[in-house]
C-alpha cells in the first residue's frame, strides 16, 4: 500500500459519506412527515431507522463503485461492489415497503388489515408477433418483429389495502393496480441461431 492508495481509499470515503449524508437529510426534509404519535412512542432516532441506514449504505456503496473504475481499484473491485450495491438497494426498497409511515419502525410495523376491490375493467393491449433470435449461448441477437398491430383485452384491478402498525398504532392505506391478465400476454417465438456472441471472449 503506497500513498497513493491511501488518498484514493481517503477521497472515496469522504465523498461517498458527503454524498449519502446528503441524500439522507434530502430524504428526510422531503419525504419524512411529522410524527402523529405519542412522546411513549416517539418516531425512531435517524440512527434506528433501518430505511434511512439502507440507503446511506447503497448510495456510499454506489460512490465506491465508481471510484472504484476510476481508480481501477483491484483489491476493492468494481464487480464487487456493484453485487453489493445491487443486494442493498433491494434491501432498501424491501425496507421501505415493510415501513410504518409514521414512527418509521420495520419489525412489526406493518399489519394487514383489510384488503378490498375498488374497481375493475377492461383494458387493451396492443402488441405485434415477435421473433427472438439468439446466439449459441443463449444470450439475444436480435429481435424482430412481424405483422400488423394485434390488440387483446386485459383485465385491470384497483385494489386497496389498509394497514395498522403494531408498534404506534397508527393506521393508513395504500391503493395499487393489478393487471391479471399480464401472464397471458403472447410470449415471443424464440429461435437459436449458430451465431456466436462477439463479446463473449471465452
Amino acid at each position: 500500500m503506497n500513498w497513493t492508495t491511501i488518498s484514493e481509499g481517503v477521497i472515496s470515503t469522504v465523498v461517498g459519506t458527503l454524498v449519502s449524508a446528503f441524500l439522507i437529510f434530502l430524504t428526510k426534509s422531503l419525504f419524512y412527515k411529522k410524527s402523529e404519535i405519542t412522546q411513549k412512542n416517539e418516531q425512531v432516532p435517524i440512527f434506528q431507522d433501518l430505511f434511512l441506514i439502507t440507503l446511506f449504505l447503497t448510495s456510499f456503496f454506489i460512490v465506491l463503485t465508481f471510484f472504484s473504475l476510476v481508480y481501477q481499484w483491484v483489491t476493492f473491485n468494481a464487480a464487487y461492489l456493484i453485487l453489493a450495491s445491487i443486494g442493498l438497494g433491494f434491501t432498501t426498497v424491501l425496507t421501505y415497503r415493510k415501513q410504518c409511515p409514521n414512527c418509521r419502525r420495520v419489525i412489526h410495523a406493518k399489519k394487514l388489515m383489510k384488503k378490498e376491490t375498488l374497481s375493475e375493467e377492461k383494458r387493451p393491449y396492443i402488441y405485434r408477433d415477435e421473433t427472438v433470435y439468439l446466439y449459441t449461448d443463449g444470450t439475444v441477437k436480435d429481435r424482430v418483429f412481424n405483422g400488423p398491430q394485434k390488440t387483446i383485452m386485459e383485465t385491470w384491478r384497483m385494489e386497496k389495502e389498509s394497514y395498522e402498525c403494531e408498534s404506534c398504532h397508527y393506521k393508513w392505506e395504500e391503493a395499487f393496480e393489478k393487471n391479471l391478465s399480464a401472464n397471458n400476454r403472447p410470449k415471443p417465438t424464440r429461435r437459436k441461431t449458430n451465431y456466436r456472441n462477439p463479446n463473449n471472449f471465452g
